[in-house]
């Protein structure tokens, strides 16, 4: 039996790939044998060069490939697609539009800048109508209004600056990593201990010497008082 020529090439925190991986995995239960080959890994990068190379192709991940002919699937497709490339059927690429959309209005409540934009919105729907199901101009204004409303709650729920306690969590987080690095390295994280604070070095005195005595103050010297003088007789 020869080895399969169907790859599909992943790469790890893919979202895309993630939803094209069980339809990978749902076809070759079914009888298909796509191979799976993670990015991450330089035998499969040199590979996944030497396609693009060779087939003068430009994908990211995912990206299914039939090494025999070149005939591939860049992107995420349902699975009845995904099932007709397998069996050797050229799959055309999606349509792209012929230019950008234009911005959305910067300011929703301004009727200017809405009127402005639904006239551009129109125009170029026109130009791209080899696409199929854009959006109508009311609904994609509400879908845009809807996505500035949520970017702007959700700068407004960012702790202002200055405010140490998302550094603080990041940082708490950080130490259950490594401390669960270090437990699965099997090194006892009860057995490392922080330095220790040294005190300020004394001074020892010379051998041969006295020590400083313990009360810094000079001793009190007793006053002798004078005798007496006698008178002779």
């Amino acid at each position: 039996m020869s080895e399969s020529t169907l790859y599909y090439f992943y790469s790890v925190g893919c979202g895309w790939c993630k939803k094209a991986e069980p339809i990978v995995d749902e076809l070759n239960e079914a009888g298909y044998d796509i191979l799976k080959l993670d990015l991450s890994e330089k035998d499969n990068q040199e590979l996944n060069n030497q396609l693009k190379q060779k087939y003068g192709k430009q994908c990211g991940t995912p990206w299914l490939i039939d090494a025999s002919t070149g005939n591939n699937i860049c992107g995420f497709r349902e699975k009845d697609i995904v099932e007709k490339w397998a069996k050797g059927e050229e799959i055309p690429e999606p349509p792209k539009p012929k230019s950008p959309p234009p911005p959305p209005p910067k300011d929703f409540k301004n009727q200017k800048e809405v009127d402005e934009w639904k006239e551009g919105y129109e125009k170029w729907v026109k130009e791209n109508d080899h696409m199929p199901n854009l959006p109508p101009v009311e609904q994609m204004l509400e879908r845009l209004e809807k996505q500035a409303e949520f970017m702007k709650n959700r700068q407004n729920q960012a702790p202002p600056a200055g405010n140490t306690a998302g550094l603080e969590s990041r940082i708490s987080v950080m130490e259950q990593k490594l401390d669960r690095l270090l437990t699965h390295l099997g090194v006892k994280t009860n057995d490392i201990r922080p330095p220790q604070p040294k005190g300020p070095a004394v001074k020892q005195p010379p051998k041969g010497l006295p020590g400083p005595p313990a009360n810094s103050k000079p001793p009190k010297q007793k006053k002798v008082k004078p005798k007496k003088k006698t008178d002779k007789k």
